[in-house]
């Protein structure tokens, strides 16, 4: 059975002692996309010059533009799907707000996609 999840990660990237730290090195975070098929990670708060893996799986990012004289970013979508899917994933619509993606029912042996 495929597993699936979702997370508001509240900021992808954090401050400690004036380092900016991924926490996708953080153990369980590693741990619980680890555990699931196809995991999406809300509110990233990146954009398109944060470069992050996450071995084992590909991930499908839809980053908001910065509004105005903002600082930072917000929003922002990852979705990390194991590799061995890949082939059954297809992406229908991608925008800084939306990131739609189809899982073939010939590839998953589901009624309907």
């Amino acid at each position: 059975m495929l597993k699936c999840g979702t997370w508001n990660i509240k900021g992808l990237y954090e401050r400690c002692g004036g380092a900016r730290i991924c926490k996708l090195e953080y153990d369980d975070v590693k741990r619980v996309i680890q555990e699931h098929d196809i995991y999406g990670l809300s509110e990233t708060h990146t954009d398109s010059s944060d470069n992050f893996v996450f071995e084992g799986y590909k991930i499908f990012r839809a980053n908001r533009k910065k509004k105005g004289k903002a600082k930072k970013n917000f929003g922002g979508i990852a979705v990390f799907v194991k590799d061995l899917y890949i082939k059954g994933i297809d992406i229908i619509y991608r925008s800084s707000e939306y990131l739609w993606l189809k899982l073939r029912k010939e590839f998953f042996k589901f009624a309907y996609d």
